[in-house]
This record gives structure tokens, sequence and C-alpha cells, in this order.
């Protein structure tokens, strides 16, 4: 799966519902994020937080691992699914269900490294 950067900077973001989810879970003083618009990034799993999906993406090439970005930053531009992802279900760190599809070996890695 494959996604294109559509918007970069909290400011930009006009749905007022939406803005509030993201500032509740972005915390950038000044609203930008660390993507570039119209950039194509591999998505390496998704989380789904309250309902709305999270990428795991990595935006640089030394990344070593994928962070998470709000899915209302992003065009699809690939909707294949990886066919070695698995529907999972962990318990975050308020106490929250958490379903995601990632890899096998992720299992409840994510849920978890997101605690804090």
């Amino acid at each position: 799966m494959k996604v294109i950067c559509k918007i970069n900077d909290l400011k930009d973001i006009s749905d007022e519902v939406v803005l509030g989810v993201l500032k509740d879970k972005i915390f950038r003083p000044d609203g930008k994020i660390d993507i570039s618009l119209g950039s194509e990034y591999v998505v390496y799993g998704i989380e789904f937080w309250e309902n709305s999906p999270w990428y795991y993406l990595c935006v640089d090439v030394d990344d070593e691992y994928p962070k998470p970005y709000a899915a209302d930053l992003f065009f699809v531009s690939n909707n294949k699914l990886s066919t070695h992802w698995q529907l999972g279900f962990c318990t975050n760190y308020n106490g929250s269900q958490v379903a995601s599809l990632v890899f096998e070996e992720w299992g409840g890695w994510i849920a978890v490294s997101m605690s804090g």
C-alpha cells in the first residue's frame, strides 16, 4: 500500500472535527508535520485509534522503524494491502482496544510502543 502526502501542516486542515482529533494526538507547537507534500510513502501497517486509521511510515530512508501518521494527511495512491499483514487487537496505554493490520512479528508492539 502507498500513500501521497496532501497535508503537512495542521493549519491547513479546514475540518474542525478532524483538526480537534489530530491536535489531541500530534504535539507540534507550529503545526508542521515531518512529511513532504506530494511525496509518496510505503505503508508498513495500519492501526485504528478511536476508529481513525493511522499509517505506519518511514519518511526518511535511514529511519530505523516506521512511525504513525494520521490517514487524514494522505491520499491513497495504491490500495493493495500486504499479503503479510494480519488483523490484530491489543490494549493500548489507556486501556482501550486498538485494531491493527500489521506484520505478525509486530504483534502488540505498536500500541504498546505508543504509550509514551
